[in-house]
């Protein structure tokens, strides 16, 4: 490893999981061979998949929100145009 990068570790792998796959299982797999193979758990695993379901989650949220602000926006204006017809505003 250190003629081709220049250092005598590893600093990450990067694993992709089929969809058919619980991704709890993966993790559960890939901790145990890394645990395995290097003899103690000085490692880490980042699951992007959660990192993306968040982002999707929030997106669904501002999206609702924003829907929602624009439906009171449009009750206003619709309100403000009966009352002048109204002869009140």
């Amino acid at each position: 490893m250190g003629r081709m990068l220049g250092q005598s570790y590893v600093s990450g792998i990067t694993v992709r999981v089929q969809d058919e796959t619980p991704m709890n299982a993966a993790e559960q797999a890939i901790t145990k061979l890394m645990q395995l193979r290097h003899g103690r758990k000085d490692f880490f695993l980042n699951n992007t998949s959660d990192i993306r379901e968040t982002i999707e989650s929030t997106t669904r949220n501002i999206t609702a929100a924003d829907r929602r602000h624009r439906g009171d926006r449009a009750d206003r204006r619709w309100h403000r145009r009966d009352e002048h017809h109204a002869g009140v505003g």
